[in-house]
C-alpha cells in the first residue's frame, strides 16, 4: 500500500508497504523535490491479533505507522536500513496519513 504524509523535519514524504515473508517492508521517500532519499525498515509483529480481527490493509497502515513513528523521531541518512521487533504496544505515528493510493 503506498501512502502520503507530512512531517516538521523531512517535509511531504511518501511510504510503500508490502508483505514480505514474515515481516511487513516499509520504505519511506523523502526530498523528493530535490533530491530524492529513502529508507527502509522490516518489521517483525509479534504476538499480533488472530488474523480475523485485522486486514491486511490495516496490518500494512498499522506497520507504516510504526516506521514513520520512528523515521519521524530519529535523524536517518539516505539508504539506512532499520529491522524491528514490534509488538501490539509499539508506539505509532500519530499525523494523518493522506491521498492512500493503494497498491
Amino acid at each position: 500500500m503506498r501512502f502520503k504524509f507530512e512531517t516538521k523535519r523531512h517535509g511531504r514524504c511518501f511510504a510503500e508497504s508490502e508483505h514480505d515473508d514474515d515481516a511487513i517492508r516499509v520504505e519511506i521517500w523523502y526530498d523528493q523535490n530535490t533530491d530524492p532519499k529513502k529508507v527502509e525498515y522490516l518489521l517483525h509483529i509479534r504476538d499480533e491479533p488472530p488474523p480475523k480481527q485485522i486486514t491486511e490493509a490495516g496490518a500494512l497502515q498499522d506497520a507504516t505507522r510504526i516506521a514513520i513513528n520512528h523515521f519521524h523521531a530519529t535523524r536517518t541518512k539516505d539508504g539506512d536500513e532499520f529491522e524491528m521487533h514490534c509488538s501490539r504496544i509499539t508506539q505509532r505515528w500519530p499525523g494523518t496519513l493522506y491521498n492512500k493510493l493503494g497498491g
